[in-house]
Parts: C-alpha cells; sequence; structure tokens
C-alpha cells in the first residue's frame, strides 16, 4: 500500500530541524517531528510484522500512540479507517502510521527525532525496511549551541553527543548498508546541492530544486528554534574557533576524542579520550537544572519566569508520562 519510513536522528541543535525542513520542501517527502516514544511500541506487543484487520485494533493502537504524542505532532491522529479496512483486509504497522502521521499523501514519508540515533535498534525491529538518514555536526559547536541557546553544561553535553553518536553508528554497522546514510550538517551547509543529491538517491527521488530554496516551503516557523525557516547560512559553523576557551575546548575534545574520529573531526588540543568524570556528571546536571530555571530558552521570543517555570512542569509531566 505506501512505503517504509525514513528516521531522521542526529543530536539536538546537531542540523536535524535543517535537514527535515529542506527534505519536506521536496513535492514527494513529509516528515514530522520529535517522537522520542515511538520505539515503545515494542513494549505494547508491536512488531514489524503486526497487522491489524479490524477498527477495534486499530482504535487500541490509536490510544498507544496517543500517549507517545507528547509534541502533538501526529496530526492524523483520529483518521477514520472505515473505508481503508474494507479495500485492504489486513493493514500493516507502517500503513496505519504513515496515515496517522500525516493528512499528506508522499512517496517518502518519516519522522524527525534527534534521539532516533540512539533507538535504531528498536525500530529497525519495528520497521524492518525503515531507512535511517543521522546527520552529525562538530561536537564543538553543539555544545556552544547548547550554552548559547539554554546555557547549558558543555562538558555534559560533549560526553551525551560522544555516546549517542557512537552509538547510533555501532549500530549502523549491523544493518544492510543501503539502509542507513551518515553525513555532516557542515556539508550540508557548504555543498547542498551535492548533499541533497546524495539524499534524494539514497531514498530512491528524483532531486527537487525546492530543496535548495526549503525557507520559502515552510508552513509555520516554530518559536525557540534559531534559524528554524531561515535560508541556510554558510557561516553557522566553526564558531567554536572563535568563542571558546583553549581549556574547555580541550575538554570537550578530549571526552568526544573517539566519536570525533569515527566521524572525521579533526581534534585541535585533546591529546587522548579522558571520558567525562563522574564528578563532572553530577556538576552538568546541577548546572543544566539550574539553566532550566534561570535561563529557559534564549531563542524564544517570551522567556520569562512563568515560561521557564512551564518548561520544568513540562520536563517532569514528560518523565512522569514516559511510557514503559
Amino acid at each position: 500500500m505506501r512505503g517504509s519510513p525514513v528516521f531522521i536522528g542526529g543530536f539536538p541543535s546537531g542540523g536535524t530541524d535543517l535537514t527535515k525542513t529542506v527534505l519536506n520542501a521536496h513535492p514527494e517527502v513529509y516528515i514530522n517531528g520529535e517522537m522520542p516514544f515511538l520505539r515503545c511500541l515494542l513494549d505494547h506487543g508491536y512488531r514489524g510484522d503486526s497487522t491489524f484487520s479490524s477498527l477495534e485494533e486499530i482504535d487500541r493502537f490509536r490510544e498507544t500512540l496517543r500517549s507517545f504524542n507528547t509534541w502533538d505532532n501526529i496530526e492524523n491522529l483520529d483518521h477514520d479507517f472505515r473505508a481503508d479496512i474494507k479495500q485492504k483486509s489486513g493493514l500493516e504497522l507502517s500503513d496505519v502510521l504513515q496515515i496517522m502521521f500525516s493528512f499528506r499523501t508522499r512517496v517518502v514519508w518519516g519522522n524527525k527525532t534527534p534521539q532516533n540515533t540512539e533507538n535504531m535498534t528498536e525500530l529497525a525491529e519495528l520497521f524492518p525496511k525503515a531507512k535511517f538518514l543521522i546527520v552529525a555536526r562538530d561536537v564543538r559547536d553543539i555544545c556552544l549551541s547548547w550554552r548559547k541557546k539554554w546555557g547549558k553544561d558543555m562538558t555534559l553535553c560533549a560526553a551525551k553527543w560522544a555516546e549517542r553518536m557512537a552509538s547510533g553508528w555501532r549500530v549502523a554497522q549491523q544493518l544492510p548498508r543501503e539502509r542507513t546514510l551518515f553525513f555532516k550538517f557542515e556539508d550540508l551547509l557548504t555543498n547542498t546541492s551535492e548533499v541533497c543529491c546524495q539524499i534524494c538517491d539514497f531514498l530512491g527521488l528524483e532531486f527537487s530544486n525546492r530543496m535548495l530554496s526549503h525557507h520559502e516551503f515552510i508552513g509555520e516557523k516554530i518559536d525557540g528554534k534559531r534559524n528554524y525557516g531561515e535560508p541556510i547560512k554558510r557561516e553557522n559553523m566553526r564558531n567554536w574557533q572563535r568563542e571558546m576557551s583553549r581549556r574547555k575546548l580541550k575538554r570537550i575534545e578530549e571526552i568526544a576524542y573517539e566519536t570525533m574520529q569515527i566521524y572525521g573531526y579533526q581534534v585541535t588540543c585533546g591529546a587522548a579520550h579522558f571520558p567525562i568524570t563522574s564528578w563532572e556528571v553530577k556538576r552538568g546536571r546541577a548546572n543544566d537544572l539550574a539553566a532550566l530555571l534561570l535561563v529557559g530558552n534564549r531563542a524564544r521570543k517570551r522567556n520569562g519566569v512563568v515560561e521557564r517555570w512551564g518548561d520544568l512542569v513540562f520536563e517532569v509531566g514528560k518523565m512522569m508520562r514516559r511510557p514503559r
């Protein structure tokens, strides 16, 4: 009935939003956003060969999916499947999910969530023919972005990046080569056309010039996301060379040393891999909690005390609603 999904992964502030908007400019693509709990379908008994033959089965699946819809990114969740059931006796998991994901009918569909990188094993089991598009951005620029936007701890950020991006790389080595494509955020900025052609080949699509002017096809800009829906800014890279102290740079490179080598990022002053210490983790978590209340999101139009407290309540509520 419909194709298998593509999952965009990477790291927060690492280019996943830009990748999504560039892809969504293509007339045959629609990617929705932020569903980190989709992997939990496995915990509810769903598998890659799951099929639905009745409205009751679909309704149970719908309610399960509704509990994962933390950011309200499933736009067609309440679709009436009566005609679909009549047309086909058994609807596959991918069939139902694609219809629910969007009102749009596209050749390529899927989801953009940074955590897809670390959830590849579960997603590959749920969707045996799914493809994974992983964007890597220089950890030093990501750490700087986290600090400038949210006030978060750069040392802890480096450790999270190193762990997630290395995990995604390891899982990809266990999958057929044609199911995964890794590319650099920096290449997307400087060689946009070439990278877009590479992505289109990977997805079995003809290249569309619309991808080069993706900002003209943004339906709605998202408050709190810097550069979202803006033209590609080629200068948005290597900011760490101007704005990061040598001491901090050295520690970030030491923590992320091995993963930087995997992705081909040149180390400048870190001599070897020295992982984050337990003290640094504790300090980082404390700093991040303080930043949630004292800094919030500097890219947001309204970022006062009320909004920051709202963020805290949302994060706590999200953890309480986390699917098991």
